[in-house]
């Protein structure tokens, strides 16, 4: 008997793993696997259709309701379990705001049981179509609830709103089971698939690329050609879509296979049909793209770490949250002060995906890979992108460059109205000292009028511990395919009295790994103590002195470079420590570091 053909539409990757390792135990399945949600999920499988025969098709939630009217293909839902349900509440448990559960009947019915039969108070509320769950999420924010527990349509849109989310999962049992239904119906009947084409639009002019979408947003011609950035290219028009939808007149650019390309859009009526045309246009002039320093990105859709995700539901920490809010729509410059690791990227990407030029380009200045040429370019030349209009730019690593070029920049900011042509954001390294005084912030302050924002360290952040671990961990359960529930008790105070030098960079790659070896639901505390002395081994062999390697034969700028790094290591990375030990200012360690660079 020949093996039946399915192809599964997964909506985060967990759930394809074990997919993949349930057919690979069975000899009368042939599985074809793709990751994508919603209408992602419906053009990965239109595309996968196109391409070959599948008996049945197998998605979960609102991707497989949304795909089983768009193909001819019979769709079978993976079902969502009570004991999915539950695993989801006790995770949820850890977090320590307000949360509800959001979902279709399927979710919420099988929740008032587990709810009512463990004695649960947990809200729950019913949604019976996509439409309803903006208005409703939008609610259940203003009434104080900062976490839901969902599936993947609530999820996608709480993300958005600045929600926290918890995605209930499928076990392996419900996969198992969704599997043995498809081999089953596929036996018991056959359907002939219809395969249609659409006539070609020729509109392809010049370097443009040229995409038509009619109304259901269906890809109905495109003139991308080259197979290594075909994926890539009708991803991002397939975004620029979206955003056309809402407004009409938006336009963006995206950085692809080493080129920058300018998306536009266009309504037209063909055959009393209203057709969507995206033109993609080559840049000529985007000379800076061979520059690592320099990146051009746009808002993503679909954030795999929201600003939530930093920073939690709790405004605690000197109100950092409400002050990024308030600085949002602010048209001054915003300058980013904080420790290695506290999330200063992710702070000016928020500023930016919620600021007034969402829908322009995001270029990412780095200036500790731009260099002396970099620099000279981006200063003197036309095509810079500092001779943009409507962008948000993003200057980071500025301690890599000396004064003058600080001057120099904000002489140009200045002459040229460059603040009020973009948006500007800079992110500055602190020691643990903070020196949010050094002569770089001070000329950006007084020249450009920016306003501050300090990320606190994790160190300081211990009540956020146990609600930014649970966020954490339900990131690693969807990209791992685990059912991590928590912390046993102990394992959390060793979590929270841990000193994370490293911040929330540590702190996620800590995470990780204890999720990666935990094999039971809790995490233990003896797990805990043996990666934290780990982590405390690392970073004693990195701060080891390295003396006997000092290259004699450099200048003496980069020799005295290299022995006020070697003291910095030593001291954690404070520059009035390392000034003290070595008899110097600060401002001359500083001066030693750019002179040595």
């Amino acid at each position: 008997m020949s093996k039946v053909k399915i192809l599964a539409i997964c909506p985060y990757e967990g759930m394809r793993g074990i997919m993949t390792d349930l057919a690979a135990e069975r000899d009368d399945v042939e599985l074809a696997t793709f990751v994508g949600d919603l209408r992602t999920g419906v053009q990965i499988a239109q595309a996968a259709l196109a391409d070959a025969d599948y008996d049945i098709l197998i998605s979960r939630g609102g991707t497989a309701e949304l795909i089983s009217h768009m193909v001819d293909t019979p769709v079978l839902q993976v079902p969502i379990s009570g004991a999915d349900i539950l695993q989801a509440i006790k995770l949820a448990e850890n977090y320590q705001e307000k949360f509800a559960i959001v979902g279709f009947p399927s979710i919420t019915n099988n929740a008032d049981i587990i709810c009512n039969l463990m004695q649960y108070r947990i809200d729950t509320f019913t949604i019976h179509h996509e439409e309803e769950v903006s208005p409703l999420l939008s609610r259940l924010r203003e009434d104080g609830y900062t976490m839901i527990l969902c599936d993947m349509i609530a999820t996608t849109t709480a993300h958005k709103l600045g929600l926290n989310a918890i995605l209930i999962t499928s076990s392996a049992e419900s996969i198992a089971s969704a599997l043995e239904q498809a081999v089953q119906l596929s036996r018991s009947y056959s359907l002939l698939k219809r395969r249609s084409r659409l006539m070609d639009l020729a509109i392809a002019a010049g370097q443009s690329y040229v995409l038509a979408y009619d109304e259901r947003d269906e890809l109905l011609y495109t003139s991308i050609g080259e197979p290594n950035e075909h994926g890539a290219l009708l991803s991002a028009a397939e975004k620029f879509l979206q955003r056309h939808r809402q407004d009409a007149v938006c336009q963006m650019e995206r950085q692809i296979g080493g080129k920058l390309y300018s998306i536009t859009g266009k309504d037209i009526l063909l055959d009393r049909e209203k057709i969507v045309l995206v033109h993609m246009d080559l840049k000529r002039e985007a000379v800076f793209l061979d520059n690592k320093g320099i990146h051009f990105t746009n808002r993503k859709d679909d954030n795999s770490e929201q600003l939530t995700y930093y920073y939690g539901a709790a405004n605690s920490i000197g109100g950092i949250r409400s002050t990024i809010e308030s600085y949002v729509q602010s048209p001054f410059p915003v300058l980013i002060l904080g420790e290695a690791g506290t999330g200063k990227d992710a702070a000016a990407t928020y500023l930016y995906e919620n600021g007034p030029y969402a829908n322009k380009s995001f270029c990412t200045i780095d200036c500790e890979l731009l260099g002396e040429k970099g620099w000279s370019a981006m200063m003197a030349s036309p095509s810079s992108p500092l001779h943009d209009t409507g962008c948000t730019l993003y200057f980071k690593n500025l301690c890599h460059l000396s004064i003058s070029k600080i001057k120099e920049l904000t002489s140009f900011a200045e002459a040229t109205n460059l603040c009020k042509r973009n948006r500007l954001v800079f992110s500055f390294l602190t020691d643990s000292d903070n020196n949010a005084d050094h002569p770089i912030c001070d000329c950006l302050i007084k020249k450009l009028g920016c306003l501050t924002l300090l990320l606190p360290p994790l160190r300081q952040r211990a009540q956020d511990i146990s609600s930014l671990a649970t966020l954490y961990i339900n990131q690693l359960n969807l990209q791992l395919g685990k059912q991590i529930i928590g912390f046993d008790p102990s394992a959390l105070e060793k979590m929270k009295s841990f000193g994370w030098p490293h911040n929330l960079d540590q702190f996620k790659r800590v995470l990780r790994e204890l999720v990666i070896t935990t094999p039971q639901f809790y995490i233990s505390g003896e797990t805990v103590s043996a990666c934290l002395k780990k982590e405390e081994e690392m970073y004693l062999l990195q701060s080891a002195a390295p003396a006997g390697n000092l290259d004699l034969t450099q200048t003496l700028d980069r020799i005295n470079y290299d022995i006020v790094r070697i003291v910095m290591n030593q001291e954690g990375d404070s520059p009035t420590r390392t000034a003290a030990r070595l008899g110097l200012s600060r401002s001359t360690v500083w001066r030693m570091l750019k002179a040595g660079i």
